[in-house]
């Protein structure tokens, strides 16, 4: 759901104004300002003709071309497996080039020629970074990144053009040491807090463009500055405004899923229409998955199922991650049910590929181990912690614990016990004895290095981050994320990121 959600919003919010502080045309204002509050309640066909009529009244002017392609990029990102469709993206973004280019060289003094041309350059990015593509991306981010500039020492007033600006500050800091390293000796500087704060002009003072840049703060807030409230509550008020907007219900799903409000999320998801399920299947799939996802959680395994074989029985296009998490999903419910064969035939159906090894790796284990009693309570016990049932949870892991310690059983799967001591320690600290998951910890740090599987090491290890974090043992928490850095997995290692951040800023709030 992260990843899938993530990209949806990423796409939103890099989303920007295409006006400069001064209409070009009274007539162009209006009909850009209808196509946007299309775009804002996701009739998108409706935006996508607004636009389309743009171009034909004015076209000379690439603002009908650029939103074009950014509403046919939209169209892409939900359906990565329709070539057709990648095709008339491409061929929107060229044209959207070429018409940005001529403009800005009939009056290079006017900044909206240069704006133009940075936005154009900055979806190119985007499809690139969807197609995993990143020294392309790199590029036209670095040519984005010129125009945009340009159009604030031409005019620094031109505010939406900073929403593109702090964007490109801020995810510069926060790209992982190496990485970062990099992109400074080419030539670039990130500044985390630079960059929060020229999205927030945008936000405040953008002319056209104010709803994309308050989304993207709030959105950045949530995700990456853990202020859970501040940014829930800004998502809040916009979801009030645009209820139909299924970015915004997908992502209300998400926080309330994430804290474990169960009901809520359940609620949220089922309210996303299925009109969007053939141009925009993703939607559909996020919806459904989250379903699925909730119920599996509440140990509902029946009704899990049921959304499963939904998505696997339905018509709608998956992309790869979502095939691989369906098929772990899948796995996992047969594996509940002790038919290990079928269970296999679905492991393996996750292949290892850039788009899929976080469910690859979280796959092996059980691939490797067939399921038990021991395994099939744990995970049960796992599931009550999601659902905040921490006492139902604590007898499970506490007997367990104690079964395994003493090896009064065996488990098939001889990592089981370190599971169960994480489990253990993280029940324990969510009923408020921090001082006992604190010393689960420090024991379970001394044999993590008998663990074979890594993937499942990092998971423990950012777990105590997390305890050491919101307890105020800050170095010792950095010292952990260090260890669990060793993952080959980008969303692993971009919550270890997080992390990093939260714990630099001292950051105590769950």
């Amino acid at each position: 759901m992260k990843k899938g959600l993530i990209r949806l919003l990423f796409l939103l919010l890099l989303s920007s104004n295409l006006l400069g502080s001064v209409p070009a045309n009274p007539l162009l204002d209006q009909l850009i300002q209808q196509g946007k509050e299309q775009l804002y309640r996701f009739n998108l066909d409706s935006s996508l003709a607004t636009f389309k009529q743009v171009q034909k009244t004015f076209p000379a002017y690439p603002h009908g071309y650029f939103y074009e392609a950014y509403l046919l990029l939209i169209y892409y990102s939900q359906d990565e497996a329709n070539l057709a469709l990648e095709g008339r993206f491409k061929a929107a973004a060229q044209k959207a080039a070429e018409v940005g280019e001529q403009f800005r060289k009939r009056d290079p003094a006017n900044p909206e020629g240069w704006y133009y041309e940075g936005i154009t350059q900055g979806v190119w990015g985007i499809y690139h970074v969807l197609n995993h593509s990143y020294i392309k991306a790199y590029f036209a981010g670095r040519k984005a990144k010129g125009y945009l500039e340009k159009t604030v020492e031409l005019d620094s007033t031109y505010y939406d053009a900073y929403l593109g600006l702090g964007i490109f500050h801020y995810y510069v800091d926060l790209l992982p040491g190496l990485l970062k390293f990099i992109v400074k000796i080419l030539g670039f500087e990130g500044n985390r807090e630079l960059g929060r704060q020229e999205i927030w002009w945008t936000a405040s003072k953008g002319q056209f463009f104010r709803k994309e840049a308050q989304f993207g703060y709030y959105v950045m807030e949530y995700f990456l500055e853990g202020k859970y409230a501040e940014g829930i509550r800004g998502v809040m008020e916009l979801y009030r405004e645009y209820p139909h907007n299924p970015a915004l219900s997908l992502l209300l799903g998400y926080h309330y899923r994430r804290t474990r409000q169960l009901a809520q999320a359940i609620s949220m998801f089922e309210s996303v229409s299925d009109r969007y399920k053939e141009n925009l299947p993703s939607i559909s799939i996020m919806k459904y998955y989250n379903l699925m996802v909730c119920y599996f959680t509440l140990n509902r395994f029946d009704r899990a199922e049921a959304y499963l074989n939904r998505l696997l029985n339905g018509s709608l296009r998956i992309s790869p991650y979502y095939t691989a998490a369906i098929s772990y999903y899948q796995g996992l419910l047969a594996d509940l049910k002790f038919q290990r064969e079928k269970a296999l035939q679905a492991y393996r159906k996750i292949k290892l590929t850039k788009k899929t090894k976080y469910w690859y790796y979280n796959s092996r284990m059980l691939v490797k181990y067939p399921m038990d009693s021991l395994m099939y309570r744990y995970i049960r016990a796992m599931n009550m912690v999601g659902s905040q049932e921490y006492a139902s949870a604590r007898k499970i892991v506490r007997e367990l614990d104690i079964a395994l310690n003493r090896r009064e059983v065996h488990a098939s799967n001889p990592e089981l016990p370190f599971l169960v001591a994480d489990l253990y320690a993280v029940v324990e600290f969510n009923l408020g004895n921090r001082q006992f998951a604190l010393r689960r910890y420090r024991r379970l740090e001394k044999q993590l290095y008998q663990m074979e599987d890594e993937f499942a090491r990092s998971w423990i290890l950012i777990h105590y981050a997390q305890v050491l974090r919101l307890t105020g043992k800050l170095k010792h928490a950095e010292r952990m994320l260090e260890k669990a850095s060793e993952v080959d997995d980008d969303y692993t290692r971009f919550i270890i990121e997080r992390e990093k951040f939260l714990v630099h800023n001292g950051t105590k709030k769950s």
